[in-house]
């Protein structure tokens, strides 16, 4: 006889549905723009990108008090400006790693450092751009204002020439949001639902950076080298005429200073020699002898460096167009061989760098008619 054997097997579970919080933070968002001093710097006209040019330091937001409903995580961001404007280098500067963003100005680069004491030492790091966040701390509230580092870099981009540069960067924004990832939050002022911005600082300023650039002295000139008749090809040349000129240059502030509170730590990368470079705006015959295309057939003016006196029919310093030259081989008592003091001024005495040019004859036939070629001086600290 078969029996039959019913197992019922009854299995329970013990469910518990996790309820998500909305945490509410009341306080008003505090603002506010941080604008950098006005302070000169000097740079020259090779100066490597990824170079700190000045640093705001220990920098904080406004105090105000902060008391959310339950514990929250206190985060960094930078706004108004997105992952797309970083700089694809992460150069290390004062024992950070920074992430660099453009600002409105060619060439110059911003990055924020999370500077706040509270925060453990290991998340005293860089700041990203929104999305993504820099974790500071968790606290329910207190009376607050977060600190942080903020430097100006240059960057890839020709900087302007036209001294102070009106700059601005992005906004930092310091911000509450839920520990729990199921939590929402709400507040006056909310970047969304899990993030309240309690502060808000803008960077802006009036830095004063210049290019390291000098000045011609009286602006351009004009340098008559008279008539010239030679149909000698590759052998005929004129006198020597005078073409000297003096140099203005701006004493030589340097670059890397910051402010840190009511302290001030004056820039201590110091400026390199001064150097010449002469561009010819008229063709080129002879780049390494200094040769240019006179605009007439048959002749060309060259330049050489020296005084009349001593330049003789072959000269031992021809100009070599669009080459960098240190200004002291060309006057050793004017100019400095080594890196300048920081506030020194960049000429003794007036500045004059002695050249000369001269008609010479070339190839092929020759023809009359008005003869003239036009150079550009280029000058700065290098």
């Amino acid at each position: 006889m078969w029996r039959n054997n019913l197992f019922i097997i009854m299995m329970f579970f013990n469910t518990s549905n996790a309820k998500a919080s909305e945490i509410s933070c009341p306080e008003s968002m505090q603002s506010g723009t941080l604008t950098f001093p006005d302070v000169k710097v000097i740079l020259g006209n090779n100066i490597p990108d990824y170079t700190v040019l000045y640093s705001v330091r220990n920098k904080s937001t406004a105090t105000s008090m902060t008391d959310c409903s339950a514990s929250v995580d206190w985060v960094m961001t930078l706004d108004n400006t997105s992952s797309s404007n970083k700089l694809p280098m992460e150069p290390s500067y004062n024992g950070k790693t920074h992430k660099i963003y453009s600002t409105n100005i060619s060439g110059l680069g911003i990055s924020v450092i999370n500077a706040e004491p509270s925060s453990l030492s290991g998340n005293r790091l860089t700041v990203p751009a929104w999305p993504d966040t820099q974790y500071e701390y968790s606290k329910k509230g207190s009376r607050m204002g977060n600190w942080f580092d903020v430097y100006l870099w240059k960057i890839p981009g020709d900087l302007p020439t036209d001294g102070t540069l009106d700059f601005t960067g992005p906004t930092l924004l310091h911000m509450r949001t839920p520990t729990s990832s199921s939590d929402t939050i709400t507040g006056p002022t909310y970047k969304d639902s899990r993030h309240v911005i309690w502060a808000s600082t803008a960077f802006a300023g009036s830095l004063n950076i210049q290019l390291g650039t000098c000045d011609m002295v009286g602006g351009s000139k004009t340098v008559e080298l008279g008539s010239f008749n030679n149909t000698n090809a590759n052998g005929g040349k004129s006198a020597w005429t005078d073409a000297s000129f003096s140099l203005s240059c701006p004493n030589a502030a340097g670059y890397g200073g910051y402010v840190s509170g009511s302290s001030t730590t004056a820039n201590s990368v110091k400026n390199k020699p001064i150097r010449i470079q002469i561009v010819p705006y008229t063709p080129a015959i002879d780049v390494t002898n200094g040769i240019l295309d006179a605009d007439v057939q048959g002749y060309g003016i060259q330049l050489a460096w020296g005084d009349l006196a001593t330049l003789g029919d072959t000269p031992a310093s021809p100009v070599q167009l669009n080459s960098w030259v240190y200004a002291y081989t060309l006057n050793s008592s004017a100019y400095r061989s080594s890196d300048y003091a920081i506030n020194s001024a960049g000429i003794n005495g007036d500045g004059t760098i002695k050249m000369a040019a001269r008609f010479v004859r070339t190839t092929g036939e020759v023809e009359a008619g008005p003869a003239k070629a036009i150079v550009e001086v280029l000058a700065s600290y290098e």
